[in-house]
């Protein structure tokens, strides 16, 4: 949960989860004042610490499965109050994997990553550039996007995000892959990529983790 999001939509979404715990940067804790649970506060200097009984413990003994929860995302929702969505392992696990077994990028490839973190796509990102494809991730400050930007001093050769961020970045001749998604493909995002760059365009529902067609 992103602790700038508006007040109204915080409590909302820790009400609605029935949350017991939060944890976060120190600088944020008091972000969270009208949370009646626990909240745990860390930083870089001093760390934190969770207890335990000092037991290892083997996975097998909680008889864990593909199809137990990854985790929950909020979306706008139909009726733009927040919706929660409950998304296994399975699914996720699914779209890394047929994507690697596509091999719809040399594993070399540099990613220019501009995603805020408390959406899906960005750990689906995060997963296929270190954890399946073995490449080197960029991560772009998003408030960047928000006044003229170039990936010219990146250095890098894929960037996804949505339509609408595309068509307004300054593409380099140094991007081979764009990816799309989120949002309704157009043709002024067509025509403003560079002729030797792939573009993709993914599609699904966040039920169906992310992407379900590409």
């Amino acid at each position: 949960m992103d602790p700038t999001w508006p007040l109204e939509r915080r409590q909302f979404i820790l009400a609605d989860a029935s949350c017991e715990q939060i944890i976060t940067h120190g600088s944020y804790a008091g972000e969270f004042d009208f949370f009646e649970g626990s909240v745990l506060s860390f930083d870089d200097s001093l760390g934190f610490e969770l207890s335990h009984d000092g037991e290892r413990r083997d996975l097998s003994d909680f008889a864990l499965t593909s199809e137990n929860l990854a985790y929950v995302i909020y979306t706008s929702g139909s009726t733009g109050k927040p919706k929660g969505v409950m998304v296994p392992h399975i699914g996720v696990v699914n779209l890394i994997v047929d994507c690697r077994c596509q091999r719809l990028w040399p594993s070399c490839y540099r990613t220019g990553l501009a995603y805020n973190y408390v959406f899906d796509a960005f750990y689906c990102w995060f997963f296929f550039t270190v954890g399946r494809f073995g490449g080197l991730l960029v991560l772009i400050d998003n408030g960047r996007l928000m006044q003229p930007f170039s990936l010219r001093d990146l250095n890098v050769h894929v960037f996804p995000h949505v339509p609408s961020v595309v068509v307004s970045v300054d593409i380099p001749d140094s991007i081979r892959v764009l990816s799309c998604g989120g949002e309704a493909l157009t043709a002024s995002v067509v025509n403003s990529v560079p002729s030797d760059c792939e573009l993709f365009n993914g599609y699904g529902p966040t039920e169906c983790s992310i992407e379900m067609t590409i």
